[in-house]
């Protein structure tokens, strides 16, 4: 099916794009003391963790009234992973933000535990999952800031490990956030960790679940591609409106519309483009270069010939 029927009867240009689709804050400060001590737990470790306290601590938060503390003992390892659900949300430029930790151990790490659907690994048989790590701390018993932001780079940047480890035939189409890590390991003995005022912008729910990339569309390594053009009508994901957000293929799309003024498309995607918007239909050979561009295309629907009836 070509593209620009879809997005040409929801949307009559570029600005109409952007309008369509809402994010939404997470903010947490951990200041009701009411709420449930196991926001964060631990999820992942090799030094037989024990949890003695977790609570919301009235001492000396960051901000606010309160902050969420545990304190974990822990014996000879590598890893000590606390997690906090934040997800599915799409992996996108515009979901950034940050948390403050306080520990008594240096070194603590924040990181992003994403999914992704489109990518099954070849020795689990499951889909992929990875940490997109944002920053560490250097100080002992102080406050400090750890940000969150360009993830889609980071995740780009994975590649080349995730196909030596899973297999070159893998797709990081629908990549999902799913969790906030901390990685608090700092040797054997007792951790105390403290967490304040976290903020993650630019959150849009991947509902509708996880998308099956259709044969054709881009992968990792990029070599194969459909012989024939009807391969390529058949890899067009569907795309519509759920809600008020733009989906395609099930899941949430962030356009990044430019005018067409001829370039090549390739170039344009290039750039960080997604999307290019045109005054007057497209012809059938832009349309061929935006599917191998991997590019959308937002123009008017083509003039509905006269019928005698």
């Amino acid at each position: 099916m070509p593209r620009w029927p879809l997005v040409a009867v929801i949307l009559c240009g570029a600005a109409a794009v952007e309008r369509a689709v809402t994010a939404t804050d997470l903010v947490e400060g951990f200041d009701d003391a009411n709420a449930s001590a196991a926001a964060w737990r631990i999820a992942e470790s090799d030094a037989s963790p024990r949890l003695l306290l977790q609570e919301r601590s009235r001492v000396s938060p960051h901000g606010g009234t309160a902050c969420e503390r545990l304190l974990v003992e822990a014996g000879h390892g590598t890893v000590l992973r606390l997690d906090y659900p934040v997800g599915p949300v799409a992996v996108i430029d515009e979901l950034r933000g940050g948390l403050w930790v306080r520990s008594n151990r240096p070194d603590v790490r924040l990181a992003v535990r994403v999914v992704l659907p489109g990518y099954v690994s070849r020795t689990t048989g499951r889909p992929v999952e990875t940490l997109l790590v944002c920053g560490s701390t250097r100080d002992v018993d102080r406050w400090e800031h750890l940000e969150i932001q360009a993830l889609p780079a980071a995740l780009a940047r994975q590649v080349p490990a995730l196909r030596l480890e899973h297999g070159p035939q893998g797709d990081l189409t629908g990549a999902v956030a799913t969790h906030l890590v901390l990685d608090v390991y700092g040797g054997p003995g007792r951790h105390e960790i403290e967490i304040d005022e976290l903020r993650l912008t630019g959150c849009v729910t991947a509902s509708g679940g996880p998308a099956r990339r259709p044969e054709g569309s881009p992968t990792v390594d990029g070599a194969v591609r459909p012989a024939s053009n009807q391969s390529l009508e058949a890899a067009d994901p569907p795309a519509g409106l759920t809600r008020g957000v733009i989906e395609v293929g099930g899941l949430p799309f962030f356009p990044r519309a430019v005018e067409h003024n001829g370039e090549p498309l390739v170039a344009l995607k290039g750039l960080g483009f997604n999307c290019v918007h045109l005054p007057v239909p497209a012809t059938a050979e832009l349309l061929a270069e935006a599917r191998r561009a991997d590019v959308w295309v937002i123009c008017p629907p083509p003039p509905i010939p006269d019928v005698d009836v």
